[in-house]
């Protein structure tokens, strides 16, 4: 539950193949519904019919349409940031502005793959998944980049290791969801990379200005 007591997590998760297909293609549906209608006109109802299940078959799964709508965010937070997980690694090897411009790549390519859910899910970022979970999943990146930082010999400029992984990661998501918004053909473009490595780049090195 969230801390209003509205339960947000699946009723039970799928423990075999035909019922993990069940679920996908709800959370599926619930992906096609909210882009199409947004938060506020989606029901239980729309979805189970997008979905080809019953709504009682959907009731199974999800005990409101809110538990749906924060088991999708969850699936493509959990994707970007295992994404970015595994590009971190073996960026301790190399340079790091070699090491900022994959980082930015990863975060702005995953979002590109997935242009129009994301436009959506951003606008809500802060009302589906619970805040202990948004947490320990910036926490973990956070981990691995403070990680990335802390063992290289180059001179940074920043004194706060800590603090400043946790302004990288919130630059991209907020500079991601402005852009989105306001100015979508700068994501296809390659200008909103461009800048974020600049200014990514500006902020973390020394020289770098």
């Amino acid at each position: 539950m969230n801390h209003k007591g509205i339960p947000v997590k699946p009723r039970k998760y799928p423990s075999q193949s035909r019922s993990k297909v069940t679920v996908d293609s709800i959370v599926v549906a619930a992906s096609e519904i909210l882009i199409k209608l947004g938060y506020e006109k989606s029901t239980t109802q729309r979805i189970a019919e997008r979905a080809g299940v019953s709504v009682g078959t959907l009731y199974q799964y999800f005990p409101n349409k809110k538990s749906i709508f924060t088991e999708l965010q969850r699936y493509y937070a959990d994707k970007l940031y295992e994404h970015l997980e595994k590009l971190l690694e073996p960026c301790r090897k190399l340079p790091l502005i070699e090491a900022i411009s994959l980082f930015v790549e990863g975060f702005i390519g995953q979002i590109r793959e997935n242009l129009e859910i994301w436009h959506v899910l951003l606008g809500y970022r802060d009302q589906f998944l619970p805040e202990e979970e948004r947490v320990s999943r910036n926490k973990r990146l956070q981990g691995l980049l403070i990680q990335n930082m802390s063992l290289r010999e180059e001179p940074l400029r920043i004194t706060d290791i800590e603090m400043s992984s946790l302004l990288m990661i919130s630059m991209c998501e907020s500079m991601a969801h402005s852009v989105i918004t306001q100015y979508p053909d700068k994501l296809n473009n390659g200008s909103l990379e461009k800048e974020l490595k600049s200014l990514l780049s500006s902020y973390l090195l020394v020289g770098k200005f």
